[in-house]
């Protein structure tokens, strides 16, 4: 992992600014497996070569979009011609691109999940924040639009509670459930959850926690600093792999005992 992030660094080093370094001590090609086909932001890759096709297609298209971001550039497949696959897709080649989008597994995803819901309450929240304030500011006068409170701001919504706490909460719970799609789209109500009252009595145990919990902080610090300071629920989302409980990983070695080398687990790193 350190000789193939040296190489990456090494690839995005940008050369705007400044003199072209000597092309026999300049990185010009990279061959890598598919280490390269996601988290890679390099501008500077033109062209890519694929040595017989991926077997996920998702991976196809993640690594040859590495290419041309900045300039024109151009990939390019190679088949492997013992593969049927590879030889099915050479001769379909049109067709097949044209479709390779629909060609993706769709990922195990489910929309109601309970703890996806809570996952994303605070984004809710700050979503909420963000849109009162434009209201605010829009409504005011010119020159008064200086005036407007910010609504990132801790006091802000220990005010609102302590003003109105019922008030806040359905304000806060209506616009999260408007946000999740919860009433379904069009006459159908395509979308909605099979089991309303579940949800909306979910949405507004969280909300009045959430409230309650906010309205009790004496301080004037930014909302950014109460998702760091054991908030109601967990902090916003930042990425995608941002779903996951930290784990305690365990190595094994084996001991030698009088009567052979018995295997136990030991330590923790």
């Amino acid at each position: 992992m350190k000789d193939i992030q040296a190489v990456m660094e090494d690839a995005e080093r940008s050369f705007a600014g400044g003199d072209y370094p000597d092309i026999a001590t300049t990185l010009r090609n990279i061959v890598a497996t598919s280490a390269i086909s996601q988290g890679v932001d390099v501008d500077r890759f033109n062209s890519m070569f694929f040595a017989g096709l991926p077997s996920d297609i998702a991976e196809y298209i993640q690594a040859s979009s590495r290419v041309g971001r900045t300039h024109v550039g151009f990939v390019m497949l190679l088949p492997t011609p013992q593969n049927r696959r590879d030889r099915y897709v050479i001769e379909t080649h049109d067709i097949f691109h044209r479709f390779l989008e629909r060609m993706i597994a769709p990922p195990a995803v489910e929309r109601w999940a309970e703890n996806a819901i809570k996952r994303t309450m605070a984004s809710y929240v700050q979503a909420w924040a963000m849109l009162r304030e434009a209201r605010e500011f829009l409504a005011q006068d010119d020159g008064r639009k200086a005036e407007v409170s910010h609504m990132d701001q801790i006091s802000r919504f220990a005010t609102l509670a302590q003003r109105n706490h019922v008030a806040l909460c359905e304000a806060l719970g209506g616009f999260m459930l408007r946000a999740s799609g919860f009433a379904g789209k069009g006459a159908s109500q395509l979308g909605a959850p099979h089991y309303e009252d579940f949800y909306r009595a979910l949405v507004e145990k969280q909300v009045d926690t959430f409230v309650r919990d906010i309205s009790s902080r004496g301080t004037i610090a930014s909302l950014r600093d109460y998702w760091d300071d054991l908030p109601a629920f967990r902090p916003p989302m930042t990425s995608l792999r941002d779903v996951d409980e930290a784990g305690t990983s365990w190595r094994r070695r084996a001991i030698h005992w009088r009567g052979g080398d018995r295997p136990m687990w030991i330590g923790r790193i």
